[in-house]
C-alpha cells in the first residue's frame, strides 16, 4: 500500500485499471448522437414579434413605439402627448405594425426601398425619432411618396402605380422581396 501510495504513476494506473472496470460493467452505448453541424441564428429570430406604432413626420422624422405605450382612456380623460415634433414639422403618417414586418418606401423617384421595423429605432412617445435618410440610402432629390406595411411578400399580392404621366404598372409584391440597399426600380 505504502508502494502505491508513494508512486504517483502507480497511483494513477490503478486508479485508470478500476475506472475501466466500473466502464466495462455499468456502461451503455450512447442514446444521442452528437454532430458537428449548427445551424445560423437570424437576428430575426432573437427579436420579439410585437405591435408597433410607426410615426412618420413630414420632415422625415421616423421612431417606433410600442403600442402598450398608449393607454385607452376612459370618459372623461384628458388625453397624453403623442408625440413630439420641431416647430415646423407634423406627422404625416403613422400606422400599427408588427416588428418583424417590412415597410416599403416609394419615392418621387421611382424608387422603392425597405425597412424592417424593428431595424427603426425604438423612441418614447415625446421623442422626435430619427431621420429617416439615416436609415434608407435616400439621395438628396428623392422625397418618400407612400410608405406600405407588409408581413409577407405573397406572389398574389400586388402594387400598382400611377405616374403623373399617365402610365399605370403593376408588380408583385414577392418581386420587391429582396432589395438592394440602394433600392430598386418600382
Amino acid at each position: 500500500l505504502e508502494l502505491i501510495l508513494r508512486s504517483e504513476d502507480r497511483l494513477n494506473e490503478i486508479i485508470k485499471e478500476e475506472l475501466n472496470e466500473i466502464k466495462e460493467k455499468f456502461s451503455n452505448p450512447r442514446r444521442t448522437e452528437i454532430e458537428d453541424s449548427y445551424d445560423e441564428i437570424d437576428v430575426e429570430d432573437l427579436i420579439p414579434n410585437e405591435p408597433m406604432v410607426v410615426t412618420i413626420t413630414h420632415n422625415g422624422y421616423v421612431k417606433r413605439v410600442p403600442i402598450k405605450s398608449y393607454e385607452r382612456q376612459k370618459r372623461g380623460g384628458k388625453g397624453k402627448v403623442a408625440v413630439t415634433t420641431h416647430d415646423d414639422d407634423f406627422i404625416e403618417r403613422f400606422f400599427v405594425s408588427n416588428t418583424h414586418d417590412t415597410l416599403m418606401f416609394v419615392t418621387n423617384m421611382g424608387q422603392l426601398y425597405w425597412l424592417k421595423v424593428y431595424r427603426i429605432p425604438e423612441g418614447s412617445r415625446t421623442a422626435k425619432g430619427k431621420a429617416v435618410v439615416n436609415l434608407i440610402n435616400l439621395r438628396a432629390d428623392e422625397k418618400i411618396m407612400a410608405i406600405i406595411p407588409t408581413s409577407d411578400f405573397d406572389e398574389a399580392k400586388s402594387l400598382t402605380f400611377f405616374t403623373k404621366n399617365g402610365i399605370v404598372k403593376r408588380t408583385s409584391l414577392s418581386e420587391f422581396s429582396n432589395i438592394r440597399s440602394n433600392g430598386v426600380r418600382a
